[in-house]
């Protein structure tokens, strides 16, 4: 009996990688929204509009060479399935597409050079995992629903020193780690943070973890320790937008914070309930439609902002991960 069970599963593994594949995401029927089939349908959905984008921006390509290093990454500590090989070969010949695709002609030399350099050299590979109980769920937040919108704007760091401050994690080579004490600062600070401010410097500590002369400054242990103490505020303020109703307006930056949250692992932002809330939108801030139908836009629509950057590696790192 059990071998009879086994061999129905594998025979609907092969049907699935069979129907993903023949589609790439670009069929209507209806599938189960929790398994990773749907979810890699999605995915490619998400990259077929942006190879049809006619303006990649340098988003996009951070979008698409971070995608590519969680994939490699993956695949680095842990043997794929036949399923799984498969589906990630399509995404990364996808995402390689769309990286030649974009024109840097116009970047400023601070975004040439960060994209030159992230996710491609010193970096220190670690194996992904998904975490249980690394947030304190349990933390206040009532008090920041009344003036919330207005806290948004708020904190460290602002948009030029965030720029500044990757550029100077991305260059650091191993024979010289001595990172600016102003972006040190940044990572390490405790002072009041909200909104894109807060994401911002999560980020910012993301990328300095995945870099080798992170190990210069502290033990893994103690950067995991921090990023979860800054991961536990971005709960906080994903429980406030829930609370609100999750208002278009904000949309990008609850994305924004269940996406970046997810890269260190946390399951209380990378389930399939998000996935599902996620899937759930029917529209956009743009109003085009960009994370669901129409499969071919028209007119002044051209999907290559911030919203459907975060949905794909959103999307991504649950294929990769749940």
């Amino acid at each position: 009996m059990l071998f009879c069970e086994n061999r129905k599963l594998i025979f609907v593994q092969i049907f699935l990688v069979f129907f993903v594949l023949q589609k790439f995401g670009t069929t209507t029927e209806t599938v189960e929204p929790t398994t990773k089939a749907f979810v890699a349908k999605k995915i490619f959905k998400l990259l077929n509009k942006l190879e049809n984008s006619r303006d990649l921006d340098s988003n996009t390509k951070f979008t698409a060479i971070l995608a590519e290093f969680l994939i490699k990454q993956k695949v680095r500590f842990y043997e794929a399935t036949r399923f799984e090989e498969q589906i990630y070969f399509k995404i990364l010949q996808k995402l390689n597409g769309i990286i030649k695709k974009t024109d840097d002609s116009d970047y400023s030399n601070v975004y040439r050079r960060i994209l030159d350099n992230i996710f491609q050299k010193d970096i220190l590979l670690i194996p992904p995992t998904l975490k249980e109980r690394h947030i304190d769920v349990h933390m206040e937040y009532d008090s920041l629903l009344p003036s919330y919108e207005e806290l948004v704007d708020t904190g460290v760091p602002n948009a030029t020193l965030s720029d500044v401050c990757l550029d100077a994690i991305v260059t650091l080579d191993m024979d010289n780690c001595n990172l600016r004490s102003d972006c040190m600062e940044v990572l390490t600070s405790d002072l009041p943070t909200f909104g894109y401010h807060r994401m911002h410097q999560i980020l910012l500590l993301y990328v300095f973890m995945q870099h080798k002369c992170s190990t210069i400054y502290g033990s893994r242990a103690a950067f995991e320790i921090l990023a979860s103490e800054k991961c536990t505020q971005a709960y906080r303020e994903f429980n406030v937008i829930k609370k609100l109703g999750i208002p278009l307006k904000l949309r990008d930056l609850f994305l924004e914070q269940i996406t970046v949250c997810s890269l260190f692992g946390y399951e209380e932002f990378l389930n399939w309930r998000n996935v599902g809330l996620l899937m759930s939108w029917k529209t956009d801030n743009n109003g085009c439609g960009c994370l669901t139908e129409p499969e071919s836009l028209t007119g002044s629509c051209d999907c290559n902002d911030h919203l459907i950057n975060l949905a794909l590696v959103y999307y991504i790192n649950a294929l990769l991960l749940l």
